[in-house]
């Protein structure tokens, strides 16, 4: 009898740690599984961090510059170091032009002015705005429009409208004097705007 139990008793026992054992070991794979998927996604965030901070723009640097071409260039490249990329700017180059702090973007065309060709844009730009003004620079009150009239000292936006009203209801000024005879043109204005008009 006392057999009988004693056997029981130790078939209980090993069935108990046996099955304390395929817990454990249960547990542990799906520990393991859990670990595995974390590490998994990790990598994968990884990856997609390097693959964005890797991936290269391409950068067109043209003027003057010692090795004009296309560069490639890593995403957050400043212009400075794709202008180093290029072999640096020559003597002739007008370097304060272009912002060399500014970040780069994909296919962007860095052009390069030489110091004689930002004087020739700066005289274009004269010269445009210049294109409405007589030989000795003034204005012709016959044919300047308000943004050209504004231009003048004293003339507001107000009196330019109704030069150019004047102007259309009773034809071209004969003399700058005339001026005088739209609204709100007095003597004391006439002689701050006499010496930049004209009505030839």
């Amino acid at each position: 009898m006392f057999n009988k139990l004693n056997k029981k008793y130790t078939a209980l026992v090993v069935i108990g740690i046996l099955t304390l054992f395929f817990l454990v070991v249960f547990s542990g794979c799906e520990n393991n599984k859990n670990s595995v998927s974390l590490e998994s996604e990790n990598e994968t965030k990884t990856r997609q961090e390097i693959a964005t901070e890797a991936k290269d723009l391409y950068v067109y640097v043209t003027g003057a510059v010692k090795k004009p071409g296309v560069y490639a260039v890593k995403q957050g490249s400043r212009v400075f170091e794709v202008i180093e990329k290029a072999g640096g700017m020559i003597k002739a180059a007008k370097k304060d032009y272009i912002n060399q702090a500014e970040t780069v973007a994909d296919s962007q065309n860095i052009n390069i002015i030489t110091k004689k060709q930002y004087k020739k844009l700066i005289s274009n730009e004269k010269n445009q705005n210049n294109d409405n003004k007589t030989g000795s620079g003034k204005i012709n009150i016959n044919s300047a429009d308000v943004a050209e009239l504004t231009g003048l000292s004293g003339i507001g936006e107000a009196k330019a409208k109704a030069i150019i009203q004047y102007r259309n209801e009773n034809g071209n000024f004969t003399n700058i004097e005339d001026i005088k005879k739209v609204s709100g043109i007095g003597d004391a204005l006439f002689k701050k705007i006499s010496n930049e008009i004209t009505a030839n």
